[in-house]
């Protein structure tokens, strides 16, 4: 679930078991196929795709137009704008990518929905 009130992570919080985040593992479904790269833990998803080679949908960075949205499908992240994304589409899931920073190991989007 995006947690879009929550102040930036702490260093204990980019903690798994103790030890430090230092590498996010992504899957990322975009136009129907799977895609899977790794990500400093202090980047932003949408960032990270396009420097893996993705053709992820974007248009303003800001985290205003939604075009960026993907459903968080594992994994938890905090966006740090939201100015497009209604809290319904926050509840069930929805992030909008240039703004999210994992706050776990592993994320799964899917911006196919």
């Amino acid at each position: 679930m995006a947690d879009t009130q929550s102040p930036p992570p702490t260093e204990e919080q980019q903690k798994i078991d103790g030890l430090p985040l230092s590498a996010v593992q992504v899957i990322a479904r975009l136009y129907g196929e799977e895609h899977s790269f790794t990500m400093k833990p202090s980047e932003h998803i949408l960032y990270a795709a396009i420097e893996a080679g993705l053709d992820a949908p974007h248009s303003c960075l800001s985290g205003y137009c939604a075009t960026c949205r993907a459903k968080l499908m594992e994994g938890r992240v905090r966006m740090e704008i939201n100015d497009a994304l209604t809290e319904e589409e926050v509840a069930q899931g929805y992030i909008l990518t240039c703004q999210a920073i994992p706050l776990t190991e592993r994320i799964v989007v899917d911006y196919d929905q």
